[in-house]
């Protein structure tokens, strides 16, 4: 069985006296197989583990399947880390075998390389056709996914925004870009138009860029946002040992560093270092 990311069957394929007993369950076309919708199966916890799994019996939530075995390996869009679907063996639970676990296996893997051989060509195609311009600039597919860069220390996908318009626009992890439309993607190219920082506590902290554009919310943990708060309080900048006293005592430079770096990649080109500073008007 081949079933797609909502858990909906799509096709099925087997020996007729295998199909008429698995009709008779609800294996079909058109059926889905979510854990929320018949409860423990090989389908849905592939789903939601994200991971082969294999499901023997009276494991099934349903008193019908506990004669089944099912064997089920997610497929997983190797660039967008979207789940794809499912490839399912199911069958009598006197059929067992343990290779089926490896074989559901090999097939979804096989399925992600030919999803990222797709992918790759689909980058190329987009490279070669779009005339990109001169200075730094990032292109990239309608997903994020980077095809070319100059200028930019990105990796392989950046996140856009769900109203990626052309224009200004906020990039998390890349900063306020000038994005013009290209035939499949996206040319995005530095630019130092004004932003604004509204830091908003409460227990799911965030970070709201203000841009010309328009906002961008980012989650913040506890510990950025302590941060952000610190820095908003000092203008003028604070050395590393100033930042010390937002951990406890003892705590090692380099696990403050690695923290201010991972905030530093999410408000990309907003903190400055050397001292830390915001480099653009706050709100609280």
């Amino acid at each position: 069985m081949i079933s797609d990311q909502q858990g909906y069957v799509l096709w099925v394929h087997g020996p007729s006296t295998v199909r008429r007993r698995s009709d008779g369950i609800g294996f079909i076309p058109g059926a889905r197989w979510r854990e929320a919708d018949v409860g423990t199966n090989g389908i849905g916890a592939a789903m939601a583990e994200r991971a082969p799994v294999q499901i023997f019996g009276p494991e099934h939530a349903r008193e019908e399947q506990h004669s089944w075995v099912c064997t089920s390996a997610p497929v997983i869009n190797p660039c967008t880390t979207g789940l794809v679907g499912t490839i399912t063996l199911a069958g009598s639970f006197r059929t067992a075998h343990p290779h089926s676990l490896a074989l559901a296996t090999s097939v979804a893997r096989e399925a992600e390389s030919m999803l990222r051989a797709a992918h790759a060509l689909k980058m190329q195609l987009l490279e070669l056709n779009t005339a990109v311009p001169k200075g730094e600039y990032l292109l990239v597919d309608a997903q994020g996914s980077v095809a070319a860069a100059h200028g930019y220390s990105v990796g392989s996908r950046v996140s856009l925004p769900r109203s990626m318009s052309e224009g200004q626009n906020w990039i998390p992890g890349v900063g306020l870009v000038d994005a013009r439309s290209t035939a499949g993607g996206w040319v995005l190219l530095r630019t130092q138009e004004d932003a604004s920082l509204e830091l908003i506590a409460g227990t799911n902290p965030q970070a709201v860029v203000h841009s010309p554009s328009g906002t961008t919310r980012i989650p913040l943990s506890a510990k950025h946002w302590q941060i952000l708060a610190f820095l908003a309080s000092c203008p003028s900048g604070v050395a590393l040992q100033e930042l010390q006293q937002l951990w406890p005592a003892g705590t090692p430079n380099v696990t403050i560093r690695a923290e201010i770096s991972r905030l530093r990649s999410k408000l990309h080109g907003l903190i400055a270092s050397r001292p830390y500073r915001l480099v653009v008007p706050v709100v609280t």
